[in-house]
């Protein structure tokens, strides 16, 4: 014998699954919500999850892209939570070095160290 059969799973289950991965949901996190052994949904459905996880991203992509040619719904901050959520988008702040910043030279206290002692001439006496 060679094993367990692989689980076999409904096509309602598959369309979860397919839904829940383009929402970016994590391998794990399906499986917990299915009831299914995380080793056992990983198994067949890692590369699955990977395909439906970069369409989700990409069908964002798209919506951002309609968003913001489309000045009316060009407003809506959810589409940017999401994109830096998941997108890897940032704010890029405009920093202008020149008036912005100010640079002070750093300033280097020098002390001498204290004049030494001039030794006696006189031999030391014994009390």
């Amino acid at each position: 014998m060679a094993g367990r059969k692989p689980r076999r799973f409904t096509k309602a289950q598959i369309a979860k699954i397919d839904r829940w991965a383009k929402a970016q949901a994590k391998d794990g996190t399906i499986a917990d919500a299915l009831g299914v052994d995380r080793k056992v949904f990983k198994r067949q459905f890692t590369a699955r999850c990977r395909q439906k996880r970069a369409e989700g991203k990409c069908e964002v992509l798209e919506a951002q892209y309609a968003a913001a040619s489309n000045k009316a719904a060009a407003q809506n901050g959810s589409r940017v939570w999401w994109g830096k959520q998941h997108l890897e988008q940032t704010d890029r702040e405009k920093i202008d070095l020149a008036t912005n910043v100010k640079i002070d030279p750093p300033v280097i206290h020098l002390t001498a160290p204290p004049p030494a002692e001039e030794p006696d001439d006189a031999a030391p006496t014994e009390p």
